[in-house]
């Protein structure tokens, strides 16, 4: 029975992975100037009656703060991450981050950057514990924000490392 779901699962594993990438391509949203611009995006899709959806938002919260959040739903399953930034010029300063699945909190986590003492605070699976920071330090998804500023501002072309 498990090996006749993995053969099922597989195509819609594929397109949930196609639509993944569908999703991130959505990065190049942007003009010149802050480069960054506020949006959402919903994308859907269904293959042999299971959904999934998947939201990706920016939103300009303050002067150079900025947010953006992924979500997903496949079924009953939902995942949210979101990271919280500053903008200096060019360069993305996280704040934070926060991952959250449901159901259950196995895989639940999240990160306060704090600067001025150049240490991250990460809580995940119920245990706290720091890392040191050094410039530049991105999490998963402040990264992906300073990679469409570099792209955008045409700095990539020698090779980086996020």
């Amino acid at each position: 029975m498990a090996q006749r779901f993995r053969r099922q699962a597989f195509p819609f594993t594929l397109a949930l992975t196609s639509l993944w990438l569908l999703f991130t391509a959505g990065l190049a949203n942007a003009g010149a100037g802050t480069a960054l611009k506020p949006y959402r995006a919903t994308y859907s899709i269904v293959r042999d009656g299971m959904a999934a959806e998947v939201t990706r938002e920016l939103r300009h919260s303050a002067e150079n703060e900025w947010t953006l959040n992924d979500s997903a739903r496949i079924l009953f399953a939902r995942f949210s991450e979101t990271a919280s930034v500053t903008l200096d010029d060019l360069l993305v300063i996280p704040k934070s981050y926060r991952y959250e699945q449901s159901p259950g909190n196995s895989k639940d986590q999240k990160i306060r950057y704090d600067w001025k003492n150049r240490r991250a605070i990460i809580e995940v699976d119920s245990g706290t514990r720091h890392a040191e920071l050094k410039v530049p330090t991105y999490d998963k998804l402040s990264y992906q924000m300073q990679l469409r500023l570099d792209l955008m501002a045409g700095q990539l072309q020698t090779a980086k490392t996020y």
